[in-house]
């Protein structure tokens, strides 16, 4: 036996034992072809049988040998990306990623179907089936499905990691990619753009009033008459605004050992009870002006009250207004700075809050919000969203873990706009693969076919293996790039968002309502 002989014999057993090591590829590559499911792996299976059986033809197994090791490589590599992201999954099937997968899958039909164009052209052309065979083998292996079935999936894995590194938790995947959709954004005043922790900064009795209805009542309107008897009535409801009135009482009169009797608390409006055999009420105008007077002064201060951002409370006894005790909630020093960054981004805020119109409007301005929902019960609130839905994607933010059924972020105004950052990164980051995975598939494969063969030549499938692997590289490296992006950089908002939109995301919105919970 000569050394020609041994030569070639030496190359088809390594072509072999190469072929068994990845046998997954074969398995599972012509499995997904026979059950109508082609995967990354089918055109592989495909064109390194046929770089095979050209070898036989033309009795040279180098090529088939190193497009067989090339092919290796790059799934050994996609393998270990893959399973170091796998958590990162979370069995989430994303409409990004379903229609990616759909187009890969009629991808592979389509070079498959190309490919044997290809092969019955050169039949007739050159009539030589060496000729014929090397032009199926180069377009089975030129095409480069990876984008597709590895690098899209990938690149949302990796935003998802990079989320959870920035403490942004979504509650599955597909979460991810509906937030990059979002254009109006519900938030919740109190504990988000405010500190949550209203304090008493205001206490007006009508005992100052000068109008002579007042004056000349003989009942005690003092001062601390009023913060004693807010204090008690206060001290039976669960609020904010109540813990904060009740606390400044306890500190400024004597409201312990005091019994409320019938104590009744209506829902957005007020508390009523008898304290001392007198009715007490507190409340919002609207309630407590239906059982006393409220003085033009009283109205004239509880307007400044609200111009400056105050909550004004209404105290009654009886049928005699006591005076108003002014409640503000301390902005937090970021909320200006998170709300700016939205607006950056394109992003409509809206401020939703159970104060009075005035009082919220003098909030949202003094932040930045662009509109106000203001007089919404806390059970009033989704449903406030829901009004929204015909606008596109809609995110509302709210301190209620509970309710997050989207994902949750750091006690931060500033996370929400990171939030949406990472949101748009990944995505544009997948519609960048899909671009590159188009580009090159238009570009190689009718080279591969031999369609500029008259003035390039024909390309050997070993150097469209190598030009197949080198892009799958630079595909799955582009996919892994929000690795090294700073969520907390505002400074390509405005170009991100330029770019979100000139490609007419708004188009695609799917009307979902995202709730996001602020987390300290």
């Amino acid at each position: 036996m000569d050394m020609n002989a041994v030569a070639i014999i030496l190359q088809m057993l390594l072509c072999i034992i190469i072929m068994i090591l990845n046998r997954k590829i074969y398995i599972s590559g012509f499995g997904g072809l026979f059950n109508k499911a082609p995967n990354k792996y089918s055109l592989t299976a495909l064109g390194s049988i046929a770089c095979f059986i050209y070898g036989i033809l033309i009795r040279s197994f180098l090529t088939p040998a190193v497009v067989i090791t090339l092919f290796a490589i790059v799934n050994r590599i996609t393998e270990y990306l893959t399973e170091r992201f796998e958590g990162e999954e979370r069995d989430a099937k994303t409409p990004i990623l379903s229609e990616v997968n759909a187009k890969a899958k009629a991808f592979v039909y389509i070079v498959i179907a190309f490919s044997a164009i290809a092969f019955v052209f050169w039949m007739i052309i050159e009539k030589d089936i060496f000729r014929a065979l090397c032009v199926v083998s180069t377009v089975l292996v030129s095409a480069c499905p990876i984008p597709l079935f590895v690098s899209a999936p990938l690149a949302l894995k990796v935003g998802d990691s990079v989320a959870k590194k920035n403490k942004i938790l979504f509650e599955d995947i597909s979460k991810l990619e509906d937030t990059a959709f979002c254009d109006t954004v519900l938030i919740n005043k109190s504990g988000i753009i405010t500190k949550g922790e209203p304090v008493v900064t205001d206490v007006f009795s009508t005992a100052s009033l000068t109008s002579s209805g007042y004056s000349a009542l003989k009942v005690d309107r003092s001062e601390n008459e009023l913060i004693r008897y807010a204090g008690i009535i206060e001290s039976h409801s669960q609020h904010p605004i109540a813990k904060a009135v009740t606390d400044y009482a306890f500190n400024h009169s004597d409201i312990e050992n005091t019994e409320v009797v019938g104590f009744i608390r209506f829902e957005g409006k007020g508390l009523e009870g008898k304290i001392d055999g007198s009715v007490i009420r507190g409340g919002n105008h609207g309630f407590v002006s239906n059982h006393a007077i409220i003085p033009a002064e009283i109205e004239e201060r509880a307007q400044a009250f609200c111009t400056m951002g105050k909550t004004p409370i209404y105290y009654s006894k009886d049928n005699m207004l006591l005076g108003i005790i002014a409640v503000s909630d301390s902005i937090k020093d970021n909320s200006k700075e998170g709300l700016a960054e939205l607006k950056t981004m394109d992003i409509k805020t809206l401020m939703v809050t159970g104060d009075n119109e005035k009082t919220a409007k003098a909030i949202a301005d003094s932040v930045g919000c662009d509109e106000v929902i203001s007089g919404v019960l806390t059970e009033e609130k989704k449903e406030t969203c829901e009004k929204y839905k015909g606008e596109g994607n809609t995110a509302f933010i709210c301190k209620d873990e509970n309710d997050a059924d989207a994902l949750i972020i750091n006690d931060d105004v500033r996370e929400i706009a990171s939030t949406f950052r990472i949101s748009r990164i990944t995505l544009l980051n997948i519609h960048h693969i899909i671009l590159g995975f188009v580009l090159y598939n238009i570009i190689m494969i009718p080279i591969a076919a031999g369609c500029f063969a008259f003035i390039l030549g024909h390309l050997s499938p070993m150097l469209g293996a190598s030009f197949m692997s080198a892009a799958s590289l630079i595909f799955i490296a582009y996919a892994l790039l929000p690795n090294s992006t700073d969520v907390h950089d505002p400074g390509k908002d405005k170009k991100l968002r330029d770019k979100v939109w000139r490609r007419k995301w708004k188009k695609r919105s799917r009307s979902n309502i995202l709730t996001i919970s602020l987390k300290s």
